[in-house]
């Protein structure tokens, strides 16, 4: 009889343990690109590698809407594994008529929401959907970039947190960044 409760706890520990940390990979159409996604207690953590090269890591991603934080610390659901191969038509063609989109998407799906991963074969992207069926307000949104070498970077920078209009990109060494401005999206890093 005793022997029962002290195994209870141990499977709810086991559980507990195994449901904070996961690791999912995803790789680009031509396979150039590799993306691992881990699922950690302070976030949401990414390792992009090109041809075996660790290009950086991004750690602590996460995002605020409405003061909840989108994490990975909620009830994990499934992760759903998608390719995507086909042509966009512009409404207003400007330099192409035909675009052409190929990638392979990992969703992370949890309760209210879903973390994307998109891996194409000119690089990475990801994106946090909301599953409510209304607009929600974005309080706050964290990632930290880490990159082995100080590669070139283009960026608009600004001193306002709202703008109405593009900057001119500067092209310069990340390392080179000055720590009081902002960057606006999106920010482009060659790797080295």
């Amino acid at each position: 009889m005793k022997k029962f409760p002290i195994l209870f706890v141990c499977l709810v520990m086991a559980y507990a343990t195994d449901a904070r940390e996961r690791t999912f990979t995803v790789a680009s159409p031509d396979m150039a690109n590799e993306v691992t996604v881990r699922q950690t207690d302070s976030g949401f953590m990414m390792q992009v590698n090109h041809e075996g090269k660790t290009v950086c890591d991004i750690r602590d991603i996460s995002m605020t809407v409405d003061g909840v934080c989108w994490n990975g610390t909620a009830s994990f659901r499934k992760a759903v594994r998608t390719s995507v191969n086909r042509e966009l038509h512009p409404v207003a063609p400007r330099k192409f008529s035909v675009l052409e989109e190929s990638y392979n998407l990992l969703s992370l799906e949890y309760g209210d929401y879903s973390f994307q991963v998109r891996v194409y074969d000119e690089g990475a992207a990801w994106r946090f959907c909301g599953k409510a069926d209304r607009e929600g307000t974005i309080d706050n949104e964290s990632a930290e970039f880490v990159f082995d070498q100080d590669c070139q970077s283009y960026t608009q920078l600004t001193d306002k947190v709202q703008n109405w209009f593009e900057f001119h990109y500067t092209v310069q060494p990340v390392s080179s960044l000055p720590h009081d401005k902002f960057s606006l999206m999106p920010v482009m890093v060659r790797s080295c």
